[in-house]
């Protein structure tokens, strides 16, 4: 399939929606979990999926970005190079299921071996997804994994429930995540069938594998990193505190990070417009990168400033009573969204300026910075410790990648300081408003009141421009006039 502007748009709005929806069912099914599980048998369904999430490192071998590539240019040489990653990633599913085994011989396991096997396996299953997803995304056939993500989320939401309503059992729950996740694999089978009319088979070729890793390290690192910088608190704050600590910290961390689909909806579209504007030499690069910084800037201190304004009610509202100790937490961490939002733009200027490399010793630098972090505060502050070595850790991240993306584009540094000190002033105005108003009015009055001091101040200090406005105007009498039509 040619690859036109018109199907990359269709694509990107696929998975946009795709990836919308699964975060909003995941939301509110996790929130159902904490309600009737409690604090600490969620803690260890939580710090399960973390442990797992973190020895997955093990098996991504940077094979996705190869894969999409190499099927684009040649469809029936891609199959082949995902056969080896399927290859390759079982092999190395064995191997950590070996030290998995061995750990649990020898007592140093932080978590019961029969739910670590369990959630590794989840993980495993989505491993292979992802090589199979890849070689699809290579032949433009995005709009099928779109609604795999969305029916899979539904199954699990379902058969959670079924769980929920009956023995409200930790192992069962991950028991739904792994069925879910044997769906999700065979219906990526089936469409690879589908439209190669030949059933993938796993290809255990070493040589192959070890030139596809050459190409690919770059890649594997850099996931390596990401799983790092996102699970380390986690698996940490379970070492040396009670899992229901674990369970009281999985709420800020679920309402922080579950906003990062915002970004990766924008990057989308951004990356591919980056990569024309920088082998054009265009100077619009310098614009769209700005104003994408901006907005996201904007949009995340909304969001972060608004989740901490509101934590004292919004947490016993959504996870019950049982989670208030949760609130302290959930009133920091959501600020880390201003440092965490603006980092994809940047991630995006440095790959499409052939600058990925930098990008990944970022991350490794932002993934040292955060076990130190960890390890340093965790044991002494808890969840506040685990809370500030995000700050940390993602602030680090944040300056070193900047430091390379002024030598790609002339940054000015007063304006880009300006823009994070005005939404910062923003953002802290509203929290002082909401705060002072939530024990006298409704939540939903008070949040109306919140977001309108917010834009109000934004404009005032600049934040949102008069063509902004405009536009906003305009989007909102178009679909009116629609509507009445």
């Amino acid at each position: 399939m040619p690859h036109t502007g018109r199907t990359i748009i269709r694509n990107a709005s696929y998975m946009a929606f795709a990836s919308t929806a699964q975060k909003v069912l995941s939301f509110f099914y996790f929130a159902a979990i904490a309600r009737l599980l409690g604090a600490e048998n969620t803690g260890i369904y939580f710090y399960a999926l973390s442990v797992s999430q973190v020895l997955s490192v093990f098996l991504d071998g940077g094979f996705a970005n190869y894969i999409v590539r190499e099927t684009a240019r040649d469809d029936r040489q891609g199959l082949r190079y995902a056969e080896d990653a399927l290859g390759a990633k079982i092999i190395l599913m064995g191997f950590v299921s070996a030290w998995i085994a061995l750990f649990h011989f020898l007592g140093w396991l932080p978590i019961d071996t029969m739910l670590l096997t369990i959630a590794f396996f989840v993980v495993g299953m989505e491993a292979l997804q992802v090589t199979l997803y890849s070689y699809l995304r290579g032949l433009q056939k995005i709009g099928y994994e779109a609604i795999a993500v969305v029916l899979a989320q539904i199954l699990t939401v379902l058969g959670g429930i079924a769980v929920l309503a009956t023995s409200r059992s930790v192992a069962l729950l991950l028991l739904v995540l792994a069925l879910a996740s044997i769906f999700h694999l065979l219906y990526s089978v089936g469409l690879v069938h589908r439209f190669t009319l030949t059933w993938v088979r796993p290809r255990f070729d070493t040589t192959a594998v070890r030139s596809m890793l050459r190409e690919c390290w770059p890649f594997a690192l850099a996931a390596v990193f990401v799983k790092m910088i996102a699970y380390t608190d986690t698996v940490v704050l379970g070492l040396y505190y009670p899992k229901e600590i674990v369970g009281f910290y999985s709420v800020p961390y679920k309402l922080t990070y579950s906003f990062q689909f915002i970004p990766l909806a924008l990057v989308a579209t951004l990356y591919p417009a980056m990569s024309h504007l920088y082998k054009q030499k265009s100077p619009d690069l310098a614009t769209v990168f700005m104003e994408s910084v901006r907005l996201l800037v904007v949009a995340s201190a909304a969001i972060g400033f608004g989740i901490a304004s509101i934590a004292s009610i919004l947490v016993p509202l959504i996870y019950g009573n049982n989670f208030s100790p949760a609130i302290a937490a959930t009133q920091v961490l959501p600020l880390v969204l201003v440092i965490l939002f603006a980092q994809y733009p940047i991630g995006a200027l440095l790959n499409s300026s052939n600058n990925q490399r930098f990008q990944t010793t970022a991350m490794g630098v932002g993934m040292v910075v955060n076990v130190i972090a960890n390890f340093l505060f965790v044991p002494q502050w808890g969840m506040m410790g685990a809370v500030v070595a995000s700050l940390i850790a993602n602030t680090v991240f944040l300056l070193v990648s900047w430091y390379k993306a002024h030598q790609v584009i002339a940054l000015p540094f007063g304006g880009i300081l300006g823009l994070f000190a005005r939404s910062i002033v923003a953002g802290a105005a509203m929290m002082v408003v909401v705060r002072s108003l939530l024990e006298t009015m409704p939540l939903v009055v008070v949040i109306l009141i919140g977001a309108m001091v917010f834009m109000l101040l934004s404009v005032a200090v600049g934040l949102i421009t008069r063509a902004d406005v405009e536009r906003l105007v305009r989007a909102f009498a178009k679909h009116s006039t629609s509507a009445v039509v």
